[in-house]
């Protein structure tokens, strides 16, 4: 197995009740057609990729594949006829929030809820292990193949693939061991040396047994300002990847206070070097194939955002030159936490005028053949990170989502993200050389709604202002208490230098209740 899937293998086997890495395509299908033609190119297509016949199991200590000779996905026809659009949306939900036993399989499964005049919603829900976004693409391209082909009675022409998912475990094998596998071990070794945690601002710490309902708000960048980021950019070679990214970075630098954090991001992983130094293309398989990348900002007091842009516009492409290496192998070997903070582009691939993922997005609708297919509304059941944005550029527009769990963050917080960012795109359109810490956040909304200076809040009864102090160095030590100018401090570092504080202060005779004069330089230590 992967690096990546022998994560989630061990995520399943510890959380077994959890559904957070369960995905899936839902979608309406819009115009009469034959289900049993349907069928059919579920069966081909499960023939065609191995990943549909494929299961994971613990052999003597490693998690392994095992790829079946044949495999059945069910396929499950629901006469839903009469029931109501809430209803129907419950029974969609249920599906997706189906588990999936990673040792027996199948880890994908259809359902047809029949609705009137030949019409349906289409379900299909299968482990994150088996799919990831770019298989979307792959899918909807080869189901209009084999779903044309059949209803015209035409053969099957679609190109053997040379390659299957299995294929990435051994590259990967062999990739750590070459030279250039060793010098990317070196850069990532040496970009994430001393990588402090990202410390979001929760409404609630993080619990211990975390709960992965997921909060979802969407966000979208309306098409003048859109068009003004375009204008921004148009003399450089900064993409709307970057740009957005910029962004996104900005929103937690404001949020957190710090200086150095890392956001992750994942890539395609499509195509690989090899140990020969060729290229092995997966860009035809559907499968998990994607590689994490860990993308470290060290932000310099005063920084314009053109200079932040300009700087992580040179991390991005160094770290696209070193993108093979997993990053998961490292993060095990070098004791680096992966930052649960995410950040993913999407984008319509050239022959691809609308990204089959916009299906994901209300009002979008896709044609193959004479079946024409329109999105779904589906709530998002399960988040495995604290927060996450998802952009998809399609067609000329840029949609999107803020997601995060219902355990640390309330959904007003997730709002007030989601309006911010649309805030700090605006501020630099109109001012790029505008500097990070002068970016006003501030929006009309929060203004009338009073949100900003509305700040009282309940709190337990305390013993003393150090009780929630020593609960905070006890649940998170390794988050960040306090910032200036670059440097931090964590919790348990501050927990020290306070305790040798406070030995000095008793050493010199100072009692209990005491007043002591401070005066100090503005800095951490």
């Amino acid at each position: 197995a992967t690096y990546n899937q022998k994560q989630m293998w061990t995520f399943a086997e510890h959380h077994p009740e959890n559904t957070s890495y369960n995905v899936c395509l839902a979608c309406e299908i819009l115009s009469s057609f034959d289900p049993s033609v349907l069928k059919k190119c579920f069966e081909t297509l499960v023939e065609r990729h191995e990943i549909f016949r494929t299961t994971f199991f613990e052999k003597d200590g490693e998690i392994v594949q095992q790829i079946h000779d044949h495999m059945t996905l069910p396929f499950e026809v629901v006469d839903s006829a009469d029931l109501s659009k809430e209803t129907l949306e419950e029974e969609v939900q249920t599906k997706i929030r189906e588990k999936y036993d990673l040792e027996k399989g199948p880890l994908a499964r259809v359902t047809l809820f029949m609705r009137k005049d030949g019409k349906a919603v289409l379900v299909f829900a299968m482990h994150h292990i088996v799919w990831d976004a770019w298989s979307m693409g792959v899918f909807i391209q080869e189901l209009n193949h084999i779903y044309s082909a059949l209803l015209h009675h035409r053969p099957i022409s679609l190109p053997p693939l040379e390659q299957q998912n299995k294929d990435l475990s051994y590259w990967q094998i062999r990739f750590l061991n070459t030279e250039l596998g060793k010098k990317q071990f070196a850069y990532w070794q040496q970009e994430l040396a001393a990588l402090p945690p990202i410390n979001l601002p929760f409404d609630r710490p993080p619990l211990p047994n975390r709960v992965y309902q997921g909060l979802f708000v969407s966000l979208m960048v309306e098409k003048e300002l859109l068009d003004g980021v375009k204008k921004v950019l148009e003399k450089s070679s900064i993409s709307l990847h970057t740009f957005f990214m910029a962004i996104y970075k900005v929103l937690l630098f404001r949020y957190t206070g710090q200086y150095d954090f890392a956001i992750n991001t994942p890539i395609p992983g499509r195509l690989r070097a090899d140990t020969e130094r060729k290229k092995i293309d997966f860009a035809s398989n559907i499968g998990y194939f994607v590689n994490v990348a860990i993308v470290r900002s060290r932000i310099k007091t005063g920084s314009t955002f053109f200079d932040f842009l300009n700087a992580l516009q040179k991390t991005v492409l160094l770290n696209r030159e070193h993108q093979d290496f997993p990053i998961l192998s490292l993060a095990e070997e070098i004791n680096v936490k992966i930052p649960e903070v995410g950040y993913n582009f999407l984008k319509a691939r050239p022959d691809d005028k609308i990204h089959p993922l916009s299906l994901l997005f209300e009002g979008h609708t896709l044609q193959l053949d004479d079946l024409v297919i329109g999105s779904f509304p589906q709530s998002i059941q399960a988040d495995a990170f604290d927060l996450n944005i998802t952009l998809l550029e399609s067609d000329g527009k840029l949609n999107g989502s803020i997601s995060s769990r219902t355990d640390i963050f309330n959904l007003a917080t997730i709002e007030r993200m989601s309006r911010h960012f649309l805030q700090i795109v605006s501020s630099v359109v109109q001012n790029p050389d505008v500097k990070l810490e002068e970016i006003d956040l501030i929006t009309s909304e929060d203004i009338l709604s009073n949100r900003i200076n509305n700040t009282v809040r309940s709190f337990p009864a305390l013993r003393s202002i150090l009780e929630p102090f020593e609960q905070q160095t006890r649940t998170a030590p390794h988050h960040t208490a306090a910032s200036c100018e670059g440097d931090s401090l964590t919790y348990e570092e501050l927990d020290l230098f306070s305790n040798q504080v406070a030995h000095i202060l008793k050493q010199k005779g100072v009692q209990a209740e005491q007043f002591v004069g401070i005066c100090v330089e503005r800095k951490v230590d």
